[in-house]
């Protein structure tokens, strides 16, 4: 396989960082492809929407607006040089909540995949790729390594397309050494970069009921909410955060026994903010989350599992 467009690798933040800002970067590929498969063929159609329109695009309202009878499938992709999310739902896999029409995200997997933080483009000859753009975040950065470099070789592995390359970092773990061969100035050079991540993420859609304007409120409503997922988790998870204030938050994570691990001040993008979580270092066992904003604290457990 041997594209004609770039192909894009991306490196997030190294492993001594706990929290992971997700929002950190624009998406630089985003697409939905939508089929509806109507009991009226007649009715049924397929489209693909991408860029600025599958941003504006409600998921959730237009699969409220399908008929029950009708199988409904989408499949999507958003990309950034820190997330590439999936999207996924098929209505024929759908366990219906009663009459609700309500439709929520909802995450199935979240993990960390290796990245090299470089945009690519083939060689003609096949001696390698050519580095058309380095991210800020790259570890190449570090090494000196420049926009118009060939990468020849990833370890044990020559590369001669950008096929070679996705092959080769995938194979590695995240936070792994290792060696790239490459050309620059007319020279070969050799170093040893350490591979971070970024975060691999699929969605789909489920029945939900939210409370309605006939829905009678409890006297004193909390103004925040908290939800973090995975959880339990193997040490990589996310959490997500709303509020009707624009307050500034504080973030803590600790162990069981008080001892805190992190902490950092944040302030909220239109009353959201979404993070990830890093775990993985500090073994199995309960963690605790708390937000506080104004006097108002939110507290979760996340249990950590050995993997």
């Amino acid at each position: 396989m041997r594209p004609t467009l770039a192909s894009l690798f991306a490196l997030i933040l190294t492993s001594n960082f706990l929290f992971a800002q997700s929002e950190s970067a624009p998406f630089s590929r985003f697409y939905y492809h939508i089929s509806v498969q109507a009991a009226n063929p007649a009715e049924s159609f397929s489209k693909s929407i991408k860029g600025e329109e599958a941003a504006k695009f409600d998921v959730s309202s237009f699969l409220a607006q399908q008929k029950e009878e009708d199988r409904v499938k989408i499949s999507g992709e958003k990309t950034n040089n820190t997330d590439r999310i999936s999207f996924t739902y098929d209505s024929k896999n759908l366990k219906r909540n009663g009459d609700c029409s309500d439709f929520c995200e909802k995450v199935e997997s979240l993990v960390r995949v290796p990245f090299l933080g470089v945009a690519i483009t083939p060689m003609d000859d096949f001696s390698g790729v050519r580095i058309d753009h380095l991210f800020d975040n790259s570890p190449l950065n570090e090494k000196g390594i420049e926009a118009g470099a060939i990468i020849t070789s990833v370890d044990v592995h020559e590369i001669a397309d950008p096929c070679n390359l996705i092959s080769a970092v995938s194979k590695q773990e995240v936070d792994q050494l290792v060696d790239i061969n490459y050309l620059q100035n007319g020279k070969s050079l050799f170093t040893t970069v350490k591979l971070a991540y970024r975060v691999k993420k699929t969605i789909t859609w489920v029945n939900c009921c939210q409370l309605t304007s006939n829905t009678a409120l409890p006297l004193e409503t909390s103004k925040m909410t908290l939800n973090v997922f995975p959880n339990p988790t193997v040490g990589f998870t996310q959490f997500e955060f709303s509020s009707s204030s624009l307050a500034e938050t504080q973030v803590r994570l600790s162990d069981f026994s008080g001892r805190v691990i992190k902490e950092k001040t944040i302030l909220p993008l239109n009353g959201a903010w979404s993070d990830y979580l890093d775990l993985s270092s500090f073994g199995a066992g309960v963690y605790i989350l708390q937000l506080e904003q104004e006097q108002e604290v939110l507290t979760e457990r996340i249990v950590v599992v050995q993997e």
